[in-house]
């Protein structure tokens, strides 16, 4: 199963500038939402914790994953630092099969609420 790279290929990450600064930033990714409600941010690219660490890539080893809506245990050794809220941080170089380990244990990508999230 490749359910996070087909997803992350499907969402490609944009590249948006800043008008009043010209800077320019990549647009995170849409939530993902579960068949059972469960969201979660998962990102990758040049400026997020994945593996490799690049824009677009055909394949990440491994991703960063953030504000999930409830704790998730395994992704627990992955978070950002000690002491913050499981639903209100990041993990980083969380390994994709655990990602998706836990999509699936919520029932799959419910690609049609992720739609109309945008």
């Amino acid at each position: 199963m490749d359910l996070i790279n087909e997803m992350l290929r499907e969402n490609p990450a944009k590249e948006v500038e800043l008008s009043s600064s010209g800077r320019i930033y990549l647009q995170p990714r849409t939530h993902v939402v579960c068949k059972d409600g469960f969201t979660a941010s998962i990102q990758a690219s040049a400026f997020h914790y994945c593996d490799p660490r690049t824009d677009n890539a055909e394949r990440y080893v491994t991703v960063e994953v953030g504000f999930p809506s409830e704790k998730v245990e395994e992704w627990m050794p992955y978070i950002d630092g000690n002491g913050y809220e499981p639903t209100e941080t990041v993990y980083g170089y969380v390994p994709v099969y655990l990602v998706e380990q836990t999509l699936m244990e919520h029932g799959g990508i419910d690609y049609q609420a992720m739609k109309e999230r945008r």
